[in-house]
């Protein structure tokens, strides 16, 4: 999946210069004091957002809460080298996933102060990504044989999210109505990204990008994506939904953008690599 071989693809993606979107957006860049690499996945409507620090090729990689400009550690008691955080609801319900002393990958939640694993009864890893204000998740899991599922969790039942002819398929993103972003790969080879509504399934594709890796999404119907032109450029991209439009965002100080969370008032959350192969955290506001 494009989230997963992020990093690796850094070096290569780096070669190709980016060029910003014709729509404006302003981008903050969020920094570690101790000058490690950032990286920003999830930010709610109330401005609160997720992220994490590590360096290239660590393990570690410890989360924290970005509220304002203060920085709060988030780290589950059974995790092993830090705690991924990947998402946070409206309600400040944050998701993620840690290794435990067996090295074995746990999802969890974390709402009112405590962590509770998320493991489906299939499932020997998981991760999670999404959450929305009822707590409903998503995410995926690996089953014994290696097989990646996604899947919905309600707090009672597990729904596992399968594509026709897909494999390594994750569930991403979902808002306060139900509606979910998820990605898999087809034979091409190539992720494909899907926006679920009303329990309808339709692709996004956005022009000219070969690969689309949706993420979070919001209760306005905007979908925030990691999107790969056919050189192999990764740009940040914005699908509205409801106006069936598309919006390719690149940060001005990157060479290569991601784009992760995004909230109602068109925030988005996300990471770019400069020139020199560092990673930061951002925060951009457009239209």
């Amino acid at each position: 999946m494009i989230r997963s071989t992020l990093l690796a693809a850094t070096v290569l993606a780096a070669a190709f210069a980016q060029h910003a979107n014709a729509k404006s957006y302003n981008f903050k860049t969020i920094k570690d004091g101790k000058g490690l690499n950032t990286s920003m996945h999830g930010i709610n409507d109330s401005g609160v957002g997720v992220g994490g620090v590590f360096d290239q090729g660590s393990t570690e990689r410890p989360c924290f809460v970005l509220t304002g400009k203060v920085k709060t550690p988030l780290n589950d008691p059974k995790g092993v080298n830090g705690t991924e955080c990947w998402g946070i609801s409206s309600t400040g319900t944050i998701v993620g996933d840690y290794f435990d002393a067996n090295t074995n990958q746990v999802g969890y939640i974390y709402s009112n102060g405590t962590f509770t694993d998320i493991m489906p009864p299939k499932a020997t890893a998981t991760v999670v990504y999404g959450v929305n204000a009822s707590n409903v998740v998503t995410g995926y899991y690996i089953t014994k044989s290696g097989e990646q599922i996604g899947f919905l969790y309600d707090g009672t039942t597990y729904t596992d999210i399968k594509i026709k002819g897909g494999s390594t398929t994750e569930g991403f993103g979902i808002n306060d109505s139900g509606d979910y972003t998820v990605s898999t790969v087809l034979s091409d080879g190539y992720t494909h990204s899907y926006l679920v509504h009303n329990g309808t399934m339709t692709e996004i594709i956005f022009p000219k990008m070969v690969q689309v890796a949706a993420h979070q999404l919001t209760n306005k119907g905007l979908v925030v994506a990691t999107v790969i032109s056919a050189k192999n450029v990764y740009y940040a991209g914005v699908f509205d939904s409801k106006k069936q439009t598309y919006v390719k965002v690149a940060d001005p100080d990157g060479t290569t953008t991601i784009g992760d969370g995004i909230n109602d008032q068109h925030e988005i959350a996300g990471r770019f690599i400069d020139s020199s192969n560092n990673s930061y955290g951002y925060i951009a506001t457009g239209k």
